[in-house]
Parts: structure tokens; C-alpha cells; sequence
């Protein structure tokens, strides 16, 4: 398999957590991203939360107003 590198389009502002499954912001986080990290936005459809990919290849939902465009 080969990775072809894909440019970041948005950082994280801020910590925020993030959520694997399609849930609702008051659901249980998956996991947390830091300040700073780097990820694509995929989708957005002006709700709260988003679809991006990490630099993990994690695909995970998180709060839009937390990103900041690169």
C-alpha cells in the first residue's frame, strides 16, 4: 500500500476531544486532539461537529468551531 500524502487544510485550535462513530457532542469521546494538531476537513454540513482525517489516519468527528483554517 502506498500513502500518498494529502495537504492539511485545517489545525486544531484548541484541546477538543474527538468521536469515532457518528454520535452527538454529548456522547463519550473517542479520544482527544491536542492544540495544534494538524487535519482535513471531509466534510461539514454546518452543524456543531465535522468529519476530519488526522495525521494518524484516524476519521473521526469533532467540533467545527475548534478548527482553524491552515
Amino acid at each position: 500500500m502506498i500513502s500518498v500524502p494529502v495537504p492539511f487544510t485545517h489545525e486544531v485550535a484548541r484541546s477538543q476531544p474527538f468521536y469515532a462513530s457518528n454520535g452527538a457532542p454529548s456522547d463519550p469521546p473517542t479520544g482527544q486532539f491536542e492544540a495544534g494538531a494538524k487535519v482535513v476537513l471531509l466534510y461539514h454540513d454546518g452543524g456543531d461537529l465535522c468529519r476530519v482525517v488526522d495525521a494518524a489516519g484516524r476519521y473521526v468527528g469533532t467540533r467545527f468551531d475548534g478548527l482553524r483554517k491552515i
